[in-house]
């Protein structure tokens, strides 16, 4: 619709009303209620009835700067002509052309209503529609406009060489897969694209031409949980790191026999030269959507693709937190990848000359996966934790000189892992959607395993951190849906009256040995906030303010008297104590890599922490008041601490070995190891482990994880 200086337009059609200027629509004196999105919708019908308004062309100014589903424009059009007492099957208003779009046949009058300086009306005047009249005129005419305007942008933009990309021209899915495809990466010409999947079983690499119809080649088939492909430069290779046996690999793109480059590591790319492969050290432990893609202390390193020993790029704390995802630039000057801890991640730039890491500075807390443009001058990323894909121009050095631009709008699902073709015209990435909710397994005398129940029943929300209360009767846990902070809810044990509990954003709950409370953390205003609340009233009491400290991970003693919580200031992740009401901190360890999120036993006397050796995590022990930290667990994989149960002596925790995740518990006194659940599934995994004070019921997260793979054609 064209804007009318000083005036607004009224449209008239069959007894409606639609004035542009105050956004309302009536019929015979009574207003009807529109949301924004659908007043849009009508006007731009209004504005052209009678033509064929295709579907994209509407979801494009409709949604100018996001990609949203072509689902959302079907349910505004049901919207309105619901609002307009209009029918599908036998339109008055509204006609669907299948495959195509909509058209409006109602005749329509228009109005221009003029407003003077003091903004009194002044008349109308009625401008009733043209007939039609030939269009092979206008036709040349804006063929010859178009022809201009490509030219005008060849010498404009092209003459630059400047290819970043301003907005999304179409989307369209790749797989349509019901389990997990993800980690996409485009092939250099754009005609293929390499992902992994479970279809198998396993993960598995597959390849697959970016045709209608084409059908999926698999490339890898050993059953080593194969993922995280890259292309060489040349499309004739595909790198790849695995789970079961540990490493960077290259395989031909078009299949045949593995070749190991390392024995550690994981997503691998490729230099533009094609002679040196960067990866990060971190192993692929979790394919949820909200993952961080590594943990201190993970670095950048990087091998030569002839053979030879593998260098580090990035040194442990430097920065502070796990380095991933690497992305070479075009010409091979800077690394941009991204530094992670438990509750943040962020971009950072290497220069592979001087290895000086720099910040980015395009955002803070949620930044991830970042690639490079194919001209190097900006940067694409995903923000808000998987939400939307975003765009960052970059100096020369690797610093942000603009503000992100958003690409791609994710509408409640997350995005992960993109990747660009060589022309920098197309994107793939994957859509995940991660289902959560709180289940709960008895644990009983004998060695197999309880059948599991589930607790809640959400959809679109992750539930996580279950506690119980000292007496089994209550259970507190965290609920939150995309896009929003979590909040504290109550349930009984068996799952009934689930209520929410807090009346601000909440983490972290801690029962009181007695029951008569909770505690957690609450990012209040600029401060992140210690608080109590009563469970049976409901009031809350802040205790003390955590300034500017890391305060993730903070619980305090069952008793009362302390609080422990994880910061990175040392340069890796300890952990720290500090009084329940406030006070001067204390670092209680002082661990190289990892000794953090720290569980308090039953008495309050012992801490049980998660530290990490080479790959691997582990359960430790140590006393509260600080000292030696004792390793309680070996295996391979992952061993992330939550809870104790009410002997003091059992240490609950979650579980990966062989890429599957289950609850197990490890006793404190005898080392003892048994596995709790006995999950299969891969694309699921299992978190935050909580046990009755009596020991007899153990509840935890349980998730499961799907996606597909899509493309954005860029203009």
């Amino acid at each position: 619709m064209t804007p009318i200086a000083g005036s607004t337009r009224v449209y008239r059609f069959d007894g409606f009303e639609a004035d542009a200027m105050d956004r309302s629509l009536r019929r015979n004196g009574s207003t009807i209620s529109l949301t924004p999105k659908v007043f849009e919708l009508l006007v731009f019908f209004l504005d052209r009835p009678g033509e064929i308004l295709e579907k994209d062309e509407l979801m494009t100014q409709l949604w100018p700067d996001s990609f949203v589903e072509e689902s959302n424009l079907a349910q505004n059009v049901a919207v309105l002509r619901k609002a307009l007492g209009d029918s599908s099957k036998d339109p008055k208003y509204i006609v669907t052309l299948p495959g195509r779009g909509y058209r409006l046949i109602a005749s329509v009058e228009t109005a221009d209503r003029a407003f003077e300086r003091n903004g009194k009306p002044a008349e109308q005047t009625i401008v009733t529609p043209e007939p039609r009249r030939s269009y092979v005129l206008p036709i040349v005419l804006a063929a010859g406009f178009v022809t201009v305007a490509t030219l005008a942008y060849w010498y404009i933009f092209a003459a630059r060489k400047d290819t970043t990309p301003l907005t999304v021209a179409r989307t369209s899915q790749v797989t349509a897969w019901s389990g997990l495809d993800f980690y996409p990466v485009v092939s250099p010409d754009g005609s293929m694209i390499a992902f992994c999947s479970d279809r198998t079983g396993s993960l598995e690499i597959f390849t697959r031409q970016l045709l209608q119809g084409a059908k999926e080649t698999q490339i890898t088939n050993d059953g080593n949980r194969n993922c995280q492909p890259s292309f060489s430069p040349d499309g004739t290779q595909i790198a790849f790191s695995s789970n079961l046996k540990p490493g960077i690999y290259i395989v031909p793109s078009g299949g045949g026999s593995p070749r190991k480059l390392t024995t550690t590591g994981s997503r691998p790319s490729w230099s533009p030269d094609g002679s040196r492969i960067a990866y990060q050290t971190d192993p692929l432990t979790d394919v949820g959507a909200n993952v961080r893609n590594a943990m201190p202390p993970s670095t950048i390193w990087a091998v030569n693709v002839g053979g030879g020993e593998p260098e580090p790029l990035t040194q442990p704390g430097q920065p502070a937190g796990g380095h991933g995802a690497p992305s070479w630039s075009p010409d091979g000057r800077m690394i941009v990848f991204d530094v992670n801890d438990w509750a943040s991640s962020s971009l950072w730039m290497l220069n592979t000359a001087t290895r000086a890491a720099t910040p980015v500075g395009a955002a803070t807390r949620s930044e991830s996966d970042p690639i490079f443009s194919r001209d190097g001058r900006s940067i694409y990323y995903v923000s808000e934790t998987g939400a939307a894909i975003q765009n960052v121009a970059i100096s020369a050095d690797g610093t942000a000189i603009s503000e992100p631009r958003k690409i791609l709008d994710a509408s409640g699902t997350r995005v992960r892992q993109i990747s660009l073709d060589r022309s920098g015209n197309r994107l793939a990435y994957a859509t995940l959607s991660t289902s959560s909710n709180l289940w709960m397994t008895p644990i009983g005398k004998g060695t197999a395993p309880a059948e599991p129940v589930q607790l809640t029943k959400s959809s679109h929300t992750r539930t996580v951190l279950p506690a119980f209360s000292p007496d089994g009767s209550k259970i507190v846990y965290q609920s939150f849906k995309t896009g929003s902070l979590a909040h504290l809810w109550m349930m009984n044990s068996d799952g009934t009256d689930q209520r929410q509990l807090s009346s601000r954003p909440a983490f972290n709950a801690a029962w009181s040995a007695d029951g008569s409370a909770v505690w957690y953390v609450s990012p209040e205003e600029q401060l992140t906030g210690y608080w109590s609340i009563d469970p049976l009233t409901g009031m809350e009491k802040r205790l003390f303010d955590f300034d500017e400290l890391e305060s993730y991970g903070a619980r305090a003693a069952p008793d009362g008297s302390m609080v422990a919580f994880n910061s990175k200031r040392g340069g890796s992740l300890n952990v720290w104590m500090i009084p329940i009401y406030g006070g001067e901190p204390r670092q209680i360890t002082n661990d190289p890599g990892l000794a953090a999120f720290p569980a308090w036993s039953p008495d309050s006397k012992w801490l049980a922490v998660q530290i990490k050796r080479g790959e691997d995590t582990h359960v430790a022990l140590m006393p509260a008041s600080g000292g030696e930290i004792i390793q309680l667990t070996n295996e391979p994989g992952q061993s992330w601490v939550n809870g104790w149960a009410g002997d003091n002596d059992r240490i609950i925790f979650a579980g990966e070995r062989n890429g599957i995740w289950n609850i197990y518990s490890v006793s404190r006194t005898t080392r003892e190891l048994k596995k709790l659940t006995n999950f299969s599934a891969i694309n699921t995994y299992v978190r935050y482990p909580a046990i009755t004070y009596a020991g007899d019921k153990v509840a935890y997260e349980y998730a499961e994880t799907t996606g597909n793979i899509w493309m954005i054609d860029l203009r």
